[in-house]
């Protein structure tokens, strides 16, 4: 896509985003505005102001989706952690990484180091100007980066929210050796929507194993966060990805991440699920094995979890997002705002 017509989606977008009564200066609800990295490349960044607006909120939040996703994995229509939060006093903000949902489309495509050095280190600049400190959260390698960030910049961070966060790729699984084995005959840019629509196990597609298995999601809620969630990456990153896998480490500008990660001192919690080490080695190769702070490790649905079967977004839209996920995050982030 060139990059006229991401620059007009993402202007047109900005004039369509609702948001909700006004309070003062600012207006309650979700926000969009768009960002310039280092790289000159425009990415979004939403923002979700509580009642009272941004002085009143009780601490701002950062957070990060998984590579290959857009924002909407914390915020379908209003349902989700971003606005969970919100409406609990927290000011929020939700990066769309470059390539996914509003954000501009780089044509040569781009590799993790980008999404780091450009759009992490853009959107943290931004949610923590003029506040000392922030949280920050992230799932899968969005996870990865928030600790990256959190290692760089550890006297700016309160706290860390890791959701199925993974410190090193394993060796590909199944479904993902297949992935990288057809990358020779994909395009430069791979379709993931159409992708894991394919079936993979027992009927199963691959997005219902991989990523939303909690059989309490309804086949239109499964399509839906397909429609909204998932968006291409180029085959690049990919690769990249793939080659993490195989060294067994991942890396950024020539360092290894659980180096960079072990320098942040603070407060984290750790949310996993069982099942879902089919497809990750995180729960077996601990994050928090090499961050020196105080870490809170919860494990979601342990007992219940060979039923449950969670996915990344069956941790976010299941019937127990709530209680496993919501509630747990909303009580370690009121808990370390106490103790500024």
């Amino acid at each position: 896509m060139p990059r006229l017509c991401s620059t007009l989606f993402l202007a047109c977008a900005l004039l369509l985003t609702p948001t909700a009564r006004a309070e003062g200066p600012w207006r309650v609800g979700k926000h969009l505005s768009g960002l310039r990295t280092r790289d000159d490349t425009r990415v979004a960044l939403y923002r979700y102001v509580p009642d009272g607006g941004p002085r009143a909120s009780r601490g701002r939040v950062l957070l990060f989706p998984d590579v290959g996703m857009t924002h909407r994995v914390y915020d379908v229509f209003g349902r989700g952690l971003a606005p969970f939060l919100m409406r609990r006093g927290f000011e929020v903000f939700v990066v769309e990484y470059r390539g996914a949902g509003a954000s501009e489309v780089p044509l040569g495509g781009f590799d993790f180091e980008a999404l780091v050095e450009g759009d992490a280190e853009a959107a943290f600049a931004q949610a923590s100007s003029g506040h000392e400190r922030i949280f920050l959260g992230g799932l899968g390698l969005g996870g990865t980066i928030a600790f990256m960030l959190a290692g760089r910049h550890p006297e700016q961070v309160s706290g860390v929210v890791g959701l199925q966060a993974a410190i090193t790729l394993d060796v590909p699984n199944e479904p993902v050796a297949e992935a990288l084995g057809r990358l020779e005959e994909a395009g430069p840019w791979i379709d993931l929507s159409a992708l894991l629509q394919r079936p993979l196990f027992y009927g199963r597609s691959w997005f219902e194993v991989m990523l939303a298995s909690d059989r309490s999601i309804s086949a239109h809620e499964l399509a839906e966060l397909r429609r909204l969630t998932v968006s291409r990456v180029p085959r690049n990153l990919v690769a990249q990805l793939g080659g993490f896998m195989k060294a067994g480490a991942i890396t950024v500008s020539g360092e290894d991440v659980r180096a960079i990660a072990g320098r942040y001192p603070g407060p984290s919690l750790l949310l996993f699920a069982p099942r879902d080490n089919w497809i990750h080695p995180e729960f077996s190769t601990p994050l928090r094995d090499v961050l020196p702070g105080r870490t809170h490790v919860r494990v979601l649905s342990l007992v219940e979890g060979a039923l449950l079967d969670y996915g990344h977004l069956g941790m976010l839209f299941g019937r127990w997002s709530r209680l496993d996920v919501y509630d747990p995050v909303l009580r370690f982030l009121k808990a370390e705002a106490r103790r500024q």
